[in-house]
């Protein structure tokens, strides 16, 4: 029962990818992986949906004396000071193709991915154009699902970056 199929090689190729299973054509493939290196990246299947926030860290500052020669204008000064983490949220479903059961194997696959405790590999159209490689997994749900061979998932996380921590 495998609905994953492997990363292509050509990483400019993976726009658009034809299911084999389904004949689908997926126009946003969503890949994730365990390893650093991507090389064992999953594809998840039913072209799940992914929402990106960005935040600007901003100070503001208000000014406690004006010139009053000058017209008062109103507000503050920001400062950007630096430019936070990205919020993602990846949505998506899980379908047991084969039999009319809960999909278990994908089930157990996800949980075992949302449950790492090291940056995930992402890879996808939005996520490479943001410049999103890794994610830190903070939640992961499995709401209720009509009908017993398909279950929902939502993953939610934020952009990470592996650091190599030396310690003397």
């Amino acid at each position: 029962m495998e609905n994953f199929i492997e990363f292509p090689n050509n990483l400019q190729s993976f726009d658009r990818i034809a299911v084999k299973e389904t004949g689908v054509t997926m126009q946003m493939p969503v890949y994730l992986g365990l390893k650093l290196n991507g090389s064992d990246k999953w594809l998840l299947p039913i072209e799940p949906t992914i929402s990106i926030r960005g935040r600007n860290v901003i100070t503001r500052r208000t000014i406690a004396k004006v010139d009053s020669t000058k017209p008062i204008k109103p507000g503050s000064v920001k400062e950007l000071w630096a430019k936070d983490d990205y919020e993602i949220i990846i949505t998506g479903m899980l379908h047991n193709d084969e039999e009319e059961e809960l999909p278990r194997e994908l089930i157990s696959r996800l949980t075992n991915l949302c449950t790492h405790t090291g940056p995930v590999y992402m890879s996808s159209g939005i996520t490479d154009a943001v410049g999103i490689r890794y994610i830190a997994i903070t939640d992961y749900d499995f709401p209720p699902t009509e009908g017993i061979s398909y279950q929902r998932y939502s993953i939610k996380g934020f952009s990470d970056t592996p650091l190599e921590v030396l310690l003397k």
